[in-house]
């Protein structure tokens, strides 16, 4: 299998090697490069709404200066636009006639392969899930803050600015989660956190999205810019 950041890591591991750093570390903690184009969900708020844990338990993917999970390998992505109509059914007619209602997009959903060789790739494991699952779950409960908030919104990017944005995100809500641990794999044991963990070294994560738009966004949308390219942040 062919990981997406397989140029981008190579350059990395290269510069880390030459300066003499190890190359466990370079493998995991790939820097972010101009105008990456590499699939990746994240908090942008992260460090400030979770300061300690992205200097704790999400550090793995806070390392790369991104407050993301890079996916280390290609993800599939399913993308649906639809525009829907009401049919108007008159008596004694052979066709029916279309109305339209309104347009939209249907839930995001990314299937994405995790691997597993190291200690450190466990570690970004392990903070990774953690903070996918985080993205379905309010501020409920005494110590939480800001209490009683909905679940962060989280963003999208990949593949450019026509794509899921460019550098802006795709701003979207995480709806599930499904984290495949499976029974014909072998596990690793990993240390993290001063806990130990087993961890799949090969599993499969899907997570499902929807976009959301402010209104503003909304109320200033422009089809023909639109149709010449225009209107980043609308896939």
């Amino acid at each position: 299998k062919k990981k997406a950041f397989e140029i981008a890591r190579a350059v990395q591991i290269a510069e880390q090697t030459a300066a003499g750093q190890n190359l466990e570390t370079a493998a995991v903690n790939t820097k972010l490069l101009d105008s990456d184009w590499r699939v990746r969900l994240g908090v942008r708020s992260l460090k400030t709404t979770f300061p300690m844990a992205a200097q704790g338990y999400l550090k793995p993917i806070t390392d790369h200066g991104s407050n993301s999970v890079i996916f280390p390998y290609t993800p599939q992505i399913t993308v649906v636009h639809k525009a829907n109509y009401n049919s108007q059914d008159p008596v004694h007619n052979n066709f029916s006639y279309q109305s339209y209602k309104n347009s939209g997009i249907d839930d995001i959903v990314i299937n994405a392969n995790f691997t597993v060789e190291t200690e450190l790739e466990g570690q970004y494991w392990l903070a990774a899930t953690r903070f996918f699952k985080m993205l379905t779950k309010s501020f409920y409960g005494s110590g939480s803050y800001p209490q009683g908030m909905p679940p962060p919104v989280a963003q999208l990017y990949g593949y450019g600015n026509h794509i899921f944005g460019g550098n802006g995100g795709l701003n979207v809500v995480v709806k599930s989660v499904s984290i495949d641990l499976a029974r014909n794999v072998q596990y690793k044991r990993i240390i993290y956190n001063g806990s130990t963990n087993y961890v799949p070294l090969d599993s499969n994560i899907t997570i499902t999205t929807s976009v959301v738009y402010s209104r503003d966004k909304l109320r200033t949308f422009n089809l023909n810019d639109y149709a010449n390219g225009g209107q980043l942040g609308i896939i």
